[in-house]
Order: structure tokens, then C-alpha cells, then sequence
């Protein structure tokens, strides 16, 4: 197994390679790096990567460009990166035996969602942080309390939050998420245009 920042780097790592080769790669990531990203293929079982990076690090100019077209042979774009990450970095997932309280739900929902949008997350950590709001929002609609959390989320200030709650809400109150959503819409913030088009798919535009 992997952990989120062994993901980001190998990532990372792996765009620079796609877009200018080993050379690219090496110019933009320290050796120590390098060999961290190697580390990282190894316990995603892929050693003969791993051997690649590790040889990059030391090669000759000549010698970088014969390492390229096994590489991308194995990983040869961001989807099947995307795969092997999947199998190997399982998404952090909390306890639920002991988190059955529409309020703990609430907090982790918001927790999340502030996470999300930070920005400070690559493609593949924000998708498994989307998924885990996805999952809380699931936990707070399967109950009456948890649908009032929801509810009170609507006119969270964090535009962020509200969208996502918003979203859930209009599902059964329409009137009240479609009032939050065009009052972003009209403040033509960040958030904007993502609230014209959750309101569109709310009321069936």
C-alpha cells in the first residue's frame, strides 16, 4: 500500500514524464525524490518501473531517452496511473461502528468539503475526497436528524458547503436550496457557476 503523499508524488512525477520524458522528470525532481517515487512503484508491486526510475536518476542523457518507451509502455497515460493508484492507496475511510451521530456526519461532511476545495490537492486525492463527501451526505440523508443537519448547511457563509448541501436539500425542499443557489448565482463569486447548474439539474432544465 501507498500513502496520499507517495500518490501525489508518483503523480507528479508521472505528468512530468509524460509531457517531456526522463529528462524532464529528472530536471524537475531531486534524486531523493526520484528514488521516493521508486519506492512508491515498488509497493505498488511494479519493480521493473521502480528499476527504470532508479536508473534514470544516474543515466546519461542517450540513456534516459532508452528508458522512456518502456515506461510508457506499462503507463502509457493519467487513466492507467489513475488504475494502478486505485488498487494500491484504498481511500482513508472512517469508522462507522463508532460514528452514528447526524452532528459527527455533519462535521466530517463540512471537514471534507473545505478539504476539497483548498485546492491544495491533484486530480487523483481530490476524487477520493469527493467520494467521502459523497458517502457523509449518503449517511445524513438516511435519517430525519441527519436531513436537517443538511438542511442548516444550506446557509452555511462557505459557499463551498452550501452548494454541496444545497444539492441534497433540493431534493425535498426545493424552494429553500433554490433560494441559497440563486443568491450565489447573483453574487457571481467562486462558486457561481457551479450553483446555476446544480439549480438547473435541481428543478430539470
Amino acid at each position: 500500500m501507498i500513502n496520499g503523499e507517495q500518490a501525489e508524488l508518483v503523480t507528479a512525477v508521472h505528468g512530468s514524464l509524460c509531457n517531456g520524458g526522463f529528462f524532464s522528470a529528472r530536471s524537475a525532481f531531486s534524486d531523493h525524490k526520484l528514488q521516493l517515487t521508486a519506492e512508491a512503484f515498488e509497493l505498488m508491486h511494479e519493480p521493473e518501473i521502480a528499476s527504470l526510475i532508479r536508473r534514470s536518476i544516474n543515466a546519461s542523457d542517450s540513456e534516459l531517452e532508452d528508458l522512456e518507451a518502456p515506461y510508457l509502455a506499462a503507463i502509457p497515460d493519467d487513466e492507467a496511473l489513475a488504475r494502478l493508484i486505485d488498487v494500491s492507496y484504498p481511500p482513508d475511510r472512517p469508522d462507522k461502528s463508532s460514528d452514528t451521530d447526524p452532528r459527527a456526519h455533519a462535521a466530517r461532511f463540512v471537514s471534507l468539503i473545505d478539504d476539497w476545495a483548498s485546492g491544495n490537492h491533484g486530480v487523483v486525492k481530490r476524487n477520493r475526497i469527493f467520494d467521502r463527501i459523497k458517502e457523509q451526505e449518503a449517511a445524513l440523508r438516511a435519517t430525519a436528524d441527519g436531513r436537517r443537519e443538511l438542511e442548516c448547511l444550506v446557509d452555511d457563509p462557505r459557499d463551498s458547503v452550501a452548494l454541496f448541501a444545497a444539492a441534497a436539500v433540493g431534493e425535498w425542499d426545493l424552494p429553500r436550496a433554490a433560494n441559497r443557489l440563486h443568491r450565489m448565482q447573483d453574487e457571481a463569486g467562486t462558486w457561481s457557476f457551479e450553483a446555476k447548474y446544480t439549480l438547473r439539474g435541481l428543478i430539470g432544465e
